[in-house]
């Protein structure tokens, strides 16, 4: 009898290619050593407790790659079988919550499958209270959720990802999606991630006075008064709701607490401080 063959599947996988060049290094070592060296830097004590999630800012590594460094560092320990990323939708609209139809990412580092089988969970769960979006995005150009990927792919030698891009960040949405996400993910080795940039092109002192307002309200682990603290023009951050999504999900899975690993701002590496962009890191616990 002759050998039956089987297919490739690699061939057949819908893989979504990474995209926005000068993001981060695209040579595979360049990445790599550019890491390390974030790595090593955010040398810091992490906190006790089991790690629930992390807030992390998604611009160039060369402007929060540091930042964010400082929370990756202390989920080395932690081997989630899958990661969920919520990050805003800075181009895609027409729907309140836009989630990949792809198989799985790709960076310079590998491939990283994405977990249809959770997503799908999700979507079934939303999808009659909300809008969602699950038509095919050939290569979407949505930077928020790739940029976290080389930090993660650094560490875990496998994981599966739950990609998830919130475009209308509202109270309703974040705190309904922050309870799918517990219930679905409840049973499962997780870790959940906000992505998220704070104040946008303010001079350097409006920037720290804005940042500090959400950042003490992220500290005090109050979801809806991160989010009511743009509507009362007194913070802001480009994925106000993906935080809050995170925060509440990490509510309702038993966590109780915030620490703020970093904060910065991308004048503090360009020297430039007229417009700035603030960036913070935290873990929640």
């Amino acid at each position: 009898m002759g050998s039956k063959k089987v297919a490739n599947f690699n061939i057949l996988k819908d893989i979504r290619p990474s995209i926005k060049p000068g993001w981060y290094p695209r040579d595979p070592e360049e990445l790599t050593q550019s890491l390390d060296t974030f790595y090593r830097r955010a040398n810091i004590k992490c906190p006790t407790g089991k790690i629930c999630g992390l807030i992390v800012p998604h611009a160039g590594h060369i402007y929060s790659g540091q930042v964010a460094a400082y929370a990756f560092n202390c989920i080395k320990k932690s081997h989630p079988d899958v990661v969920a990323i919520i990050s805003p939708s800075h181009f895609i609209g027409g729907a309140d919550i836009i989630v990949s139809s792809h198989d799985a990412y790709k960076t310079p580092l590998g491939e990283i499958e994405i977990d249809k089988e959770l997503l799908n969970k999700i979507i079934a769960k939303l999808d009659k209270e909300f809008e969602i979006s699950t038509k095919r995005v050939s290569g979407d150009p949505e930077h928020a959720i790739e940029v976290e990927l080389p930090f993660l792919q650094h560490i875990y030698k496998k994981f599966r990802l739950i990609p998830i891009m919130i475009r209308n960040q509202n109270i309703e949405v974040s705190k309904a999606l922050g309870l799918v996400l517990s219930e679905t993910l409840n049973k499962e080795k997780s870790l959940l991630i906000a992505s998220s940039d704070l104040s946008h092109y303010y001079n350097q002192s409006s920037a720290n006075k804005m940042d500090r307002a959400i950042i003490k309200r992220i500290e005090a682990f109050e979801p809806e008064s991160v989010l009511k603290a743009e509507e009362e023009g007194i913070g802001q951050a480009c994925g106000i709701g993906a935080i809050s999504t995170v925060l509440w999900a990490c509510q309702y899975n038993g966590a109780s607490k915030v620490d703020i690993m970093n904060y910065a701002t991308s004048g503090d590496v360009s020297g430039d401080y007229d417009g700035v962009v603030g960036y913070v890191s935290a873990l929640i616990t």
